[in-house]
């Protein structure tokens, strides 16, 4: 972390693909952000869908937008000091709104068991009326 201050506020450096400073770790959180996260952002919204909590949807969706926003400050040029201050914000919007749905999703009320009635159908045995005995051929 102090290489990438220090070559950014010391040496006014540029820190993009083809720089030496931050290493692996500036590789990682590219790929992450780029690849993974809108990953898990997606599978959230259909959860969301599915689950069909009040607000869910929306909250998913939110998380989404602001999945999309990152990445788009990520790659698109721009003065580094205000794309990774917009970025840092972003990143902070994006957390709390994670944890606000998590909240929301814990406060809600539990959904009564779904049960489906039996079937009209026989159960097979013999006696029974089924297929299982014969006693339909009687």
């Amino acid at each position: 972390m102090f290489s990438i201050g220090h070559a950014v506020f010391e040496e006014n450096a540029t820190i993009d693909k083809n720089s030496d400073v931050g290493g692996a770790g500036f590789a990682i959180h590219a790929m992450d952000g780029e690849m993974l996260i809108p990953l898990l952002a997606l599978v959230l919204l259909v959860v969301a869908l599915v689950a069909r909590f009040e607000g869910a949807v929306k909250w998913a969706a939110i998380i989404l937008a602001d999945v999309a926003v990152q990445i788009g400050l990520a790659v698109v040029p721009g003065p580094a000091g205000l794309m990774g201050t917009l970025h840092g914000l972003s990143a902070l919007v994006l957390f709390t709104a994670s944890a606000y749905a998590s909240y929301v999703v814990s406060r809600a009320p539990a959904a009564a068991p779904v049960t489906a009635p039996l079937p009209a159908t026989s159960t097979g045995l013999a006696g029974e009326g089924g297929l299982g005995g014969g006693a339909h051929l009687r």
